[in-house]
């Protein structure tokens, strides 16, 4: 007889390859099968999402900024910024164009998704400025927010969109 705290080779709990296989293969099975099926395209989903663009006229409804307050345009007053498909941009006081010229859009450096829009100047019309270097910080197909652009304490600009 053996002592209390030694056990016998015959009760040894024996390891279960044939389990761990199948719960292996089982596994193996079950990703390959969602990989074949998660790489076939859906044919009635569009390949690639549209894509809203800024494209278009763009009315001003208020500023606010960290040094002034709340801006509104005074109720005899339109303010419209349009930007164009050639990378230019028009802005007017009541159909009376103020400002055109190039803009263009990059990337800021320190994020990857902060869209800067570069005008070719700064702009006054009415009671908006709008900095040479303005932020996209909100955008949806009738609303658009832009931010003076590297202003810690600059002016955020709301318009919506016109026909």
């Amino acid at each position: 007889m053996l002592p209390k705290n030694v056990i016998s080779a015959s009760e040894i709990p024996k390891p279960c390859y044939m389990k761990s296989s199948l719960i292996f293969l089982f596994s193996l099975f079950t990703a390959g099968s969602l990989w074949l099926v998660s790489c076939e395209p859906d044919p009635g989903e569009p390949k690639e999402p549209a894509k809203a663009s800024i494209m278009g006229n763009w009315q001003w409804v208020n500023s606010i900024s960290g040094w002034g307050g709340l801006s509104t345009p005074s109720p005899d007053s339109t303010v419209i910024l349009k930007f164009n498909a050639d990378s230019s941009y028009a802005i007017s006081l009541n159909n009376q164009v103020k400002y055109t010229g190039p803009v263009h859009s990059f990337i800021a450096p320190y994020t990857d998704s902060l869209i800067v829009l570069n005008f070719d100047r700064n702009m006054s019309v009415h009671l908006i400025r709008i900095y040479q270097q303005s932020s996209i910080t909100y955008f949806k197909n009738d609303t658009l927010r832009l931010y003076d652009y590297p202003v810690a304490d600059g002016s955020s600009h709301l318009f919506i969109r016109k026909p």
